[in-house]
Formats: C-alpha cells, sequence, structure tokens
C-alpha cells in the first residue's frame, strides 16, 4: 500500500479511538520513526500527540556504511560507490 495512504488511514483510525482523545505519547524506531514523523506533520490538527520520540529514524538522511571508516578504506570507498550508482537513479 502507498505509505501516504497507510498515513492517511493510521491517522483517521487513531482520530477516532476515544482512548486518545486526550493525547498520547509515540516512540517509533527506524522506518517507524518515518511513520509517525508524518503523523505529525499531515495530522496534528486532528491528534493530539503530545511527544514523539525517534530511535535510529533517517530524518535527515543515512550516508555511507555502518563501520566502514570513510575515507579510509578502499573496499568501503569502491562499495560506497556502487551503492551511489545504484541507489541514486531515476
Amino acid at each position: 500500500m502507498n505509505p501516504n495512504k497507510q498515513v492517511e488511514i493510521a491517522c483517521n483510525q487513531l482520530a477516532a479511538d476515544p482512548k486518545l482523545k486526550d493525547g498520547f505519547n509515540a516512540i517509533g524506531f527506524s522506518q517507524g520513526s518515518q511513520f509517525l514523523r508524518a503523523l505529525v506533520q499531515r495530522c496534528g490538527d486532528q491528534l493530539s500527540i503530545k511527544n514523539l520520540i525517534s530511535l535510529g529514524g533517517q530524518h535527515q538522511g543515512v550516508y555511507g556504511i555502518p563501520h566502514c571508516g570513510a575515507l579510509k578504506h578502499k573496499p568501503c570507498d569502491y562499495v560506497r560507490k556502487l551503492i551511489n550508482h545504484a541507489a541514486y537513479t531515476e
């Protein structure tokens, strides 16, 4: 399902839940962080989210390969170039 549609559905379900009418706290991990951020940004007028805790979310993007030193190791640079070539194409 399209993520925009998922956010819309979740927003409607959370807004309709009487247990959440006085607000709630949200915790997201990894992709869940992005999803909850979308709820806050797009449904903030319908939901009362008191706090959003984001763990491991890629809000400003991700660079490189974990535990692969930048500009130090030729194999890391080679793999990084391959990923960049494949990841950033139309």
